[in-house]
Order: C-alpha cells, then structure tokens, then sequence
C-alpha cells in the first residue's frame, strides 16, 4: 500500500469485470460483499487505495458503515460529500489536504431505482480521472451484488415471518378442530374461523360417497350466489388419481368465480378455499391433513369410534414419557412460540431447542411441530386460546 505523498509504480493490476462480476455475485453475506468490494477497489488502483470504506444505505436515506479497510487514521468523517452522492446518485470527488496529492471519493450504489449503498476512498489524485470508466464498473456490478442480497434478505425476513405466523395460526386451528372433535364440526369451525380470521370467504370441499367427485362443503361468508357458482362450476372435478392435477382444476375454477386469486389448502379429507393470497394459510396448511385425518366421521359404526379413544390412552402415555423441560418446551409450542422464541423464553440456544423439539417428535410420533401441539391440546395437556 502506498505511503502518503507517493505515486505508485509498477504493472497494473489486471483488470477483468467478469471475474469481478463473479466474485460478487458470490459473496452471499453483506459482510463479505464488502469486504469482496474493499479487495475490488485496492486491485483497481494498483493497491494505491489508502482506504476504503464500505456503506450500506437505509431506507431514510442514512448511510450505515459496514466494513472500512487501509489506514484507518485517514478514516474521513466528512459527511457532506457522502450525502451529495446518495442525493444525486453521481460520484463525489473531494481534494485533501493531508494526505497531498490524494482524493477522497464517494461512489453511490444504485439499480436506477434508489441508491443502496456507498462505497468511499481514499487514492492518488493522478489515478481518479483514468480509472474513472473502471469505477463505473465496479460501482455497477457492486451495486447489483448488493440489491441482490438485499432482495434474498428482505425474502428470508418475510419466510420466517410467514412462518412465524403460520405456526401460531397453525396452532390456534388445531385448537379448532380439536374442540370440535368430529370431522364435519370441525370442518364448519374451522370455515368460521379462517373467514373471521382473514375477513374473506372460505369454503370447504370434500369426496362425495364413491370418492371421486367433489361435494362443495360448510362456507363461511360467502353470499348465495357465490356458493351456486362454485357449486356448478366443481360438480364435474373428479379426484380421481391424479390428486393434484385436481386440486389445481378446482383452485383455477373457484379463482375464475370469486374473481381474484386464491388460497388452497389440501387437509386431506377436507379441502380449504380462502379468496385472496393467504400465505400463512398455505404455510400452516400443509400440517392439516394428519390432524383432520385422526377426527372421527360421525356416520361410522360404534367399533370404529372407540378408536379415538385407544388413540388418546396411547398419546397420553406418549405425553407421559416426556421429560419436564420436554414438557415445557411443548407447551410453549402449543402455545404458538417458535424456536427463537422458546430459547429466549428458556435461556437456550436455538441448537438445544431443535434437538428437544425432535425428542418431542420422535416420542410423540408426530410427522410436525404443528401435530405435536394438537397431540397436546387434544389430551388436555395444554389449554389453547382460539377466540
């Protein structure tokens, strides 16, 4: 690295934008975008960089530092120059006193839309203007690299938001269903509570008699109308053996009569239909087949309804078998609390949350975290809320 008041000498360093472009596209962390650009930046100016600085800007339009590399005493902590570059979106060149012959440079970051970032240095005044095209690149390919990892964040962010939600909403229905302790009641709470829940229509479907039509079910704030469309228009889905080409021949049809798109949950026996997207609905919703495949029908013979009665000594013996801090790690999950949560909650990490979670699991012989929670409430083991 060059010395305050020297110009460097020597080859140049070979400049390739597609390996660039590749070692970004690479760098899957912030901290490793910026560290990734820092190594850029030196390399352009033949390691005559004396620093570079690395921002990420916020919505507000605040820069945040992220990593700062090189001589950390020429740090600028001039303001001005940075906030022209996020306002105007143009690289920003000021000359400095100390070190002489040495340019402070803020180059923003942006897809056209918004300025994402800042990247800040700190090179002789004799490379600025023929590295200029140069910059231009870097600035764009960091750029992309950054909105990317920005887009992948903000994407992890709403998944485990939405799955924080599903979970809690998994629960409460399991609830639901768990109370209504049959098939076709809980078919109709279950209706009821999604529509007020969502405040949209939902409506029920499940196999006829000789299980190959479908029977359009309970609904829950659907108008007459909508409820004699939808009938007509699945009378002709079959089931058939083709499961989901079905499913998908039923959502197309029930999208074309409310008008929008919808949401479809396969619980197994009873099909859920919710107007609009509801991804916490969808989420939660793969879970429901096992809990809605365990309730009893009310049309079968007294033999087969002292199943659920077996069913229930054997889950309570299960619960049973549970050690104390097993136990109260199921009844935080019945009680909606995901793994960030409970280990809070608990003072653990996460890893020794996971680990209970699967003893849980394999000791209850449930499929999910959902079914483990209905297993629970089902036995009385844990109260749940479900207004």
């Amino acid at each position: 690295m060059a010395t305050p008041g020297t110009v460097c000498a020597g080859s140049p360093v070979p400049f390739d934008p597609a390996e660039i472009d590749k070692k970004l596209a690479a760098a899957h962390t912030l901290n490793t975008l910026a560290k990734t650009t820092d190594r850029v930046v030196f390399d352009l100016y033949d390691h005559c960089a004396l620093v570079v600085r690395f921002f990420i800007v916020e919505s507000n339009g605040q820069p945040i530092p992220v990593d700062v590399r090189g001589d950390l005493a020429l740090a600028s902590n001039r303001t001005a120059h940075r906030s022209r570059a996020i306002s105007s979106g143009e690289v920003q060149e000021v000359t400095l006193d100390r070190p002489a012959r040495f340019h402070l440079i803020a180059a923003p970051l942006h897809d056209g839309d918004r300025v994402h970032g800042v990247l800040e240095f700190v090179v002789p005044s004799e490379m600025v203007e023929p590295k200029r095209e140069r910059l231009a690149i870097v600035a764009r390919a960091t750029s992309s690299a950054l909105r990317a990892w920005n887009v992948a964040t903000v994407a992890r962010n709403e998944t485990s938001q939405v799955a924080g939600a599903s979970f809690a909403l998994g629960v409460r229905l399991a609830g639901v269903l768990m109370q209504a302790g049959e098939l076709g009641a809980a078919t109709r709470s279950a209706v009821q509570f999604l529509a007020k829940e969502f405040k949209t229509p939902v409506v029920s479907w499940r196999a006829d008699g000789s299980g190959e039509a479908l029977r359009i079910g309970p609904s829950s704030g659907l108008g007459s109308n909508h409820r004699s469309a939808l009938e007509a228009s699945a009378a002709s889905v079959r089931v058939g053996t083709d499961r989901d080409t079905s499913i998908d021949e039923l959502r197309t049809r029930a999208a074309s009569v409310f008008g929008t798109d919808v949401t479809l949950v396969d619980g197994g026996p009873v099909l859920f239909v919710a107007s609009g997207r509801q991804p916490e609905l969808e989420a939660c919703g793969r879970a429901l087949a096992v809990l809605l495949q365990r309730l009893p029908v009310s049309s079968v013979t007294s033999l087969d309804e002292d199943a659920p009665f077996l069913d229930e000594e054997i889950e309570l013996a299960r619960l049973r078998d549970l050690t104390p801090r097993e136990s109260e790690i199921l009844a935080l999950l019945a009680g909606g609390s995901g793994t960030r949560q409970i280990a809070r909650r608990l003072v653990i990490s996460e890893k020794t949350v996971k680990t209970h979670v699967q003893n849980i699991l394999r000791k209850l012989g449930a499929a999910s975290r959902l079914e483990a929670a209905a297993i629970a409430i089902r036995a009385g083991h844990v109260p749940v809320s479900v207004s």
